[in-house]
């Protein structure tokens, strides 16, 4: 298998391109992290467009509760008759007109509530009770998406934020969803939440397409720990001799060189690799699996080189290369840097038309097989 570029693909490049001969220089590293940010961040690439699940739980409401705002076993302690659902730790409760957060599970019959949106006050024996969950955790890499499609391909209408909180507030409706809304996750001050309403009685599934983050850039392949040592290769087992593999490595490119003691470069180097593959499951500072067998295993040991992939579509890679020279010239200050960024423009159109996975035409009207002129097109919302 072969991928486009690594980080420490990136950084050779600037080093021969820039002339400088340390691979730490920071300005070096400093390019390479903007060029990789402003890229992939310069419109919704197909490449990183991710198919994602969520299953929408039921609610529950069989028995009724107890609550002690201060004094109990716990502060804020709600008491079960029956038996909470075990995802109640990241849902909520409704009792009369006040929905309150769940902050523990204690036990199967115990809850505590959140310090801030909780009930207030007592809430006396026997009252009836609804623990539901409209929130739910978004992947680490999500950055956004469109549109929302439940089993029957229900499509729901996104809302922000401060209308989801009316309409939470103020209607206790339950059924099929009909909006949604995303914001911060308070569970987890690094993560974004999914809010659906009304809650589901029925438990289904809610899928999406979601623009995700690239992988972020750790393991540049110059660093001591990702290639000391050596390694062989037993099927798809990696064996190392006075390696020190972390598991942090996991979807890392590792490299297996050929050359007696010398650590593999990219294919048109002085050392070019003779395999690769993506490091998958960390076992010990000596041993991982990659995602694969080698074409040929590795009996007797050899160098190697372990860095972050350059998350991209191959057709961006250019795009990619110019603008880490634009970068590494805005940091040097140098005179021509005009000419630079000429060069990225031009390379991020090209990168832009041919990461296009569509090729299906857009027209201007209304559809059909030809489209609608635009100077057959109305002036105005009132007319045809």
């Amino acid at each position: 298998m072969s991928y486009s570029l690594t980080f420490r693909d990136a950084i050779d490049h600037l080093k021969s391109w820039a002339n400088v001969q340390s691979a730490s220089e920071i300005s070096i590293r400093t390019a390479v992290a903007s060029a990789y940010r402003e890229v992939t961040q310069y419109r919704s690439w197909d490449y990183l467009n991710e198919h994602h699940r969520i299953p929408l739980v039921a609610n529950y409401s069989t028995g009724t509760i107890t609550y002690d705002h201060t004094g109990g076993s716990n502060e804020r302690e709600v008491t079960l008759t029956g038996v909470a659902p075990t995802w109640a730790a990241t849902g909520s409760i409704r009792a009369g007109n006040v929905t309150s957060r769940i902050a523990t599970r204690e036990s199967s019959t115990v809850l505590t509530l959140d310090e801030t949106l909780n009930f207030t006050k007592d809430v006396a024996a026997l009252t009836t009770f609804s623990i539901f969950k409209y929130a739910y955790t978004l992947p680490a890499d999500f950055q956004s998406c469109d549109v929302q499609y439940l089993e029957d391909a229900w499509q729901m209408r996104h809302v922000e934020p401060r209308e989801f909180l009316y309409r939470l507030r103020n209607d206790d409706s339950t059924g099929k969803p009909y909006i949604w809304a995303i914001t911060g996750d308070p569970r987890n001050r690094f993560r974004k939440i999914l809010m659906v309403y009304p809650t589901v009685d029925t438990a289904e599934t809610l899928d999406f397409y979601y623009h995700r983050r690239p992988r972020e850039l750790r393991y540049s392949g110059h660093e001591n720990r990702e290639t000391v040592g050596t390694v062989t290769t037993s099927g798809a087992t990696v064996t190392g001799v006075s390696t020190l593999m972390a598991t942090g490595m996991s979807g890392s490119i590792i490299r297996f060189g050929d050359t007696a003691g010398q650590v593999p470069g990219p294919l048109h180097g002085p050392y070019p690799y003779d395999q690769e593959q993506v490091l998958k499951t960390f076992t010990s500072t000596t041993s991982f699996t990659i995602e694969s067998a080698l074409t040929t295993d590795i009996s007797t040991g050899v160098k190697y080189v372990i860095s972050d992939p350059i998350d991209i579509d191959p057709a961006m890679t250019e795009a990619f290369l110019r603008c880490c020279e634009y970068q590494m010239g805005v940091n040097r200050k140098v005179k021509n840097v005009s000419q630079l960024k000429a060069l990225y423009d031009m390379a991020l159109s090209d990168a832009a038309g041919a990461a296009n996975s569509s090729k299906v035409p857009r027209f201007s009207g209304d559809g059909g097989a030809y489209g609608r002129r635009i100077a057959d097109l109305p002036y105005s919302s009132s007319e045809g």
